[in-house]
């Protein structure tokens, strides 16, 4: 039996599932995608801080948001170019510290529609941002219903009772001279502005020449009733006042024309002071309708000596009765 040579050979086996091997002189797509994504996420950065950059220099730094024109509607009786002085002297002033209000985007309109009703009283107030650098206001003015008149002056008054604006009274003054130079004991011959007994009449007469005599004058001789922009007063005296002067109207009575209202300390009562002098009271509180008719049966009763018999006043407070001086 030969001999043979028998050899034996150690097979190792090793896994290679658990190492990761890479070819350095290969990338994987993994490696390229995460390179190409970090540079556009950077790029895009980039063109964002720009972008914001331009858009915030056009907002507040640039001309091309400027206010240029000023457009206004609704307007009748308030001068616009005053409105417009409003809006350019606004645009001068600061906000948020750093910039002009001549900014179409900065432009405050909350606090020109709170000066505008504060000096105008419109009943509304809307401003806009319009196109080609223009600010838009639109406004709705208040419709004079009453003329009041308290402590020498008078007012345009809306069916709320709201100021709309003030009725001014332009009279020349009365003036004397010899008289006051012989009483004071002097001989220069100077003049001095004196008030007369019938100047109220006088104010009267040019508050219903000013007004066109198209709106009821009130006159408040009690205490003093204006609350801010408003007159503190039960709606139920200017709705009786507003009926009042229609139901006259309407009678065709020109002898019972009312020259204006009175209103004073005497509760629930109107008084009515007719152009032929006689005050007739009324009662808020009794039907306004009833009051017109017992006058008018009075006045067809005594007929031509209606104004002879009566000189001074009428009281039809009280109900079905009526009294007279």
């Amino acid at each position: 039996m030969s001999k043979r040579e028998v050899r034996y050979t150690h097979r190792v086996r090793m896994d290679y599932s658990k190492k990761r091997l890479e070819n350095p002189f290969h990338k994987t797509h993994h490696r390229i995608k995460r390179d190409e994504l970090s540079l556009r996420l950077k790029l895009s950065c980039l063109l964002f801080l720009f972008l914001l950059v331009v858009i915030l220099y056009l907002m507040f730094f640039s001309t091309i948001f400027n206010i240029k024109k000023i457009q206004i509607t609704g307007l009748s009786r308030a001068n616009a170019s005053e409105v417009e002085g409003m809006v350019w002297q606004q645009s001068e002033d600061s906000r948020y510290w750093l910039f002009k209000q001549n900014n179409l985007l900065i432009f405050d309109k909350d606090v020109l529609i709170g000066s505008l009703i504060d000096k105008y009283h419109f009943k509304e107030v809307e401003v806009k941002r319009g196109l080609f650098q223009t600010l838009k206001i639109n406004l709705t003015e208040r419709e004079y219903y009453y003329i009041w008149q308290e402590k020498d002056k008078y007012y345009y008054l809306d069916k709320d009772s709201y100021l709309i604006d003030e009725l001014v009274i332009n009279l020349p003054p009365v003036l004397i001279n010899s008289e006051v130079a012989s009483s004071t004991n002097t001989t220069s011959s100077t003049t001095i502005p004196v008030v007369p007994i019938d100047y109220f009449k006088l104010t009267i007469g040019e508050a219903k020449n000013i007004s066109g005599n198209k709106y009821p004058i009130i006159v408040n001789t009690g205490e003093e009733r204006f609350s801010g922009d408003k007159v503190d007063i039960d709606p139920v005296y200017l709705e009786f006042v507003d009926q009042l002067q229609n139901s006259i109207k309407t009678n065709n009575e020109s002898d019972l024309s009312v020259k204006y209202f009175i209103i004073d300390k005497d509760f629930n009562t109107i008084k009515a002071m007719l152009d032929n002098g006689l005050l007739i009271y009324f009662s808020t509180k009794e039907d306004r309708d009833s009051q017109i008719k017992n006058l008018l049966v009075l006045k067809r009763e005594l007929k031509s000596d209606f104004n002879k018999i009566i000189k001074k006043k009428i009281d039809l407070r009280y109900g079905d009765k009526v009294y007279y001086e």
